[in-house]
This record gives C-alpha cells, structure tokens and sequence, in this order.
C-alpha cells in the first residue's frame, strides 16, 4: 500500500500504482516484498516511517535507480509513467 494511502489520503491517483508497481519489481527482484518477515502493522509503520530496503546490487545500477523513482515516498516527487518510461 503507497504511503499516502496508509496515512489517510482518499485520492486514488495514478501514483499509488506507480508505488505498487515498484514493490512488485522488488519482489519480483528479491523473491520477496519488502518486509515480509515483520508483522502487518510493522509493515505498514515501516512503510511510512522508513525508506524502501535497497535492492540487492546483483541488480544492474539502472534497474535500482528505476525501482527508487517508483518509491519515493512523496506522491508529488513520485516519478510518472511518462517519466520512467
């Protein structure tokens, strides 16, 4: 769940699943989402407390600058489509 989400925001924009997007490319990356051995209601503090946990570098530097522009936390700085396309 994208951080504004988590912290009351009603707006469903395109960027929640720009968010959701870029944990599922870590996922997909890792074998895992991010926090998965915490409890839900860690998960969801982590979320809007603490940064996204680093890709593995096995993964290539624009592949892990991709991921980050999909999960900055801030709907406003949060890269678009257009722009990661």
């Amino acid at each position: 769940m994208a951080p504004e989400l988590i912290k009351g925001e009603r707006r469903y924009g395109t960027g929640v699943d720009i968010w959701s997007f870029g944990i599922f490319a870590m996922e997909l990356a890792n074998g895992d989402p991010p926090y998965i051995s915490e409890p839900q209601h860690r998960v969801i503090m982590n979320i809007v407390k603490k940064n996204p946990p680093p890709l593995a570098s096995r993964w290539s530097p624009s592949f892990q600058d991709f991921v980050n522009k999909t999960l900055i936390k801030d709907p406003k700085q949060r890269w678009s489509a257009d722009q990661l396309l």
